[in-house]
């Protein structure tokens, strides 16, 4: 769930972990969708303060 809560591709998933792509098949969208938030939620606070560091200097 985390590799696809970041992500990636279910056959990517697969090969990374060592099982075939239909054992991976989850009915977990809510959990992965919820990672998913969190995920992207890191990356908008990293380019927010980012952003705002680098207005800050100039």
């Amino acid at each position: 769930m985390e590799l696809r809560g970041q992500g990636l591709p279910l056959a990517k998933i697969a090969a990374e972990i060592g099982v075939s792509r239909p054992s991976i098949n989850w009915d977990l969208k809510e959990e992965i969708d919820n990672l998913q938030a969190v995920e992207l939620g890191a990356l908008y606070d990293e380019l927010y303060l980012s952003t705002r560091k680098q207005v800050k200097f100039f």
